[in-house]
């Protein structure tokens, strides 16, 4: 039940500081909204609004700290980052909250961090990507979840040079972009039992690019071409629906297989555009 304003740095910050616990309270900082800092584990903070207007920087910062949690939270940044957690920053869990970012900043960064947790949340944003995930970012769950862009050329969930990361029970869209981009060495992620959507042509809802062993799995997936796979080994798409809105638009479409990749298609629907393919290789 406080305020706390950083006129300077940080409306609050912990740096080696582990097992508190800040609840129903507002942090505003010139930097960061809250910071968690080197070796700041077990705490947790609730019911709460972090929040900053500053370009890099971010309502929430978690850095080197592990096993905290932010429940039924509003993390918000206009200008810069929503949650941003990097260098370590493992084991925390993100549940019932909201993020927001702002420009081409992101409302959830994950960098260089593994076995995250965020769940029952909503990520938007209206200038970038919502939710990216790069850096070594692995194990981590993204589960009962809404990942919301309008940005051309962005996507609600990209995820780079990671691996193992699972997306499950969630909705993700872009009115403008891509739904889902999985690039280079995005490696073994799971895609389960969720929506991707996307409404712009010339934009896939998924995009699989020099990755492998991607799993896409009880899920539906609708897009001017649902998805495209480019370049990737061992993608394996299973009983999911796949729907191209594009008149020419394919369901699959399988391109640039230069390194000889493999995709597996079992127990789905592939719905091509009025004049368009349900497979396209």
């Amino acid at each position: 039940l406080s305020t706390m304003i950083g006129t300077s740095q940080y409306g609050f910050s912990a740096s080696a500081a582990s097992s508190n616990t800040v609840t129903q309270s507002y942090m505003l900082g010139a930097q960061h909204g809250a910071r968690l800092f080197s070796n700041s584990n077990g705490n947790i903070i609730s019911q709460s609004t972090m929040a900053t207007g500053v370009a890099n920087f971010a309502g929430l910062y978690i850095s080197g700290s592990a096993s905290n949690t932010v429940t039924g939270s509003l993390i918000t940044n206009p200008m810069g980052y929503g949650a941003w957690l990097e260098t370590n920053a493992n084991y925390n869990t993100i549940s019932q909250s909201t993020m927001a970012g702002g420009s081409s900043y992101v409302p959830l960064y994950i960098l260089g961090s593994d076995f995250n947790a965020v769940t029952g949340s909503y990520i938007s944003n209206t200038g970038g990507n919502a939710a990216h995930l790069t850096g070594s970012a692995d194990y981590n769950t993204i589960s009962l979840s809404t990942m919301t862009t309008s940005a051309a050329g962005f996507n609600a969930l990209f995820i780079g040079g990671s691996s193992s990361n699972t997306i499950t029970q969630s909705y993700m869209t872009n009115l403008t972009g891509t739904g889902a981009y999985l690039s280079a060495s995005a490696n073994g992620n799971t895609i389960s039992q969720s929506t991707i959507t996307s409404a712009a042509a010339g934009y896939p809802a998924i995009y699989l690019s020099n990755s492998s062993s991607n799993t896409i799995q009880f899920s539906y997936v609708q897009g001017s071409t649902a998805v495209i796979v480019s370049d990737s080994t061992g993608t394996a798409i299973n009983s999911s629906v796949l729907v191209a809105t594009n008149t020419i638009g394919s369901a699959l479409a399988v391109q640039n297989q230069t390194l000889g990749g493999s995709v597996t298609v079992a127990s789905t629907t592939l719905r091509g555009g009025p004049s368009g393919r349900g497979l396209l290789l």
